[in-house]
């Protein structure tokens, strides 16, 4: 089973390769953090990898237009995603 670290760092791999087409700098810049931080978060080295709290999520969450705690529900198939963020 996945811990909620695990949910929010697959979402986030989500959310580089559907909406900035797996561009971290893109993201890191709509989000207003440094792309280094997206690439700790995204770390599939447990030594390497950042865990994203509670506040970044949130911060995520709403500069992209999602929805309050999308981050933390289990991970959507790419097409699930795709329907939901071009609806809002």
């Amino acid at each position: 089973m996945m811990n909620i670290y695990d949910i929010r760092r697959e979402n986030l791999r989500l959310l580089v390769d559907v909406n900035f087409l797996g561009s971290q700098t893109k993201l890191a810049n709509k989000v207003g953090v440094g792309p280094n931080l997206i690439s700790r978060l995204l770390s599939g080295n447990p030594a390497q990898a950042q865990r994203m709290g509670h506040k970044l999520a949130r911060r995520i969450e709403a500069a992209l237009g999602v929805t309050e705690n999308w981050m933390d529900q289990p991970p959507r198939r790419v097409a699930e995603h795709r329907r939901q963020f071009l609806e809002t």
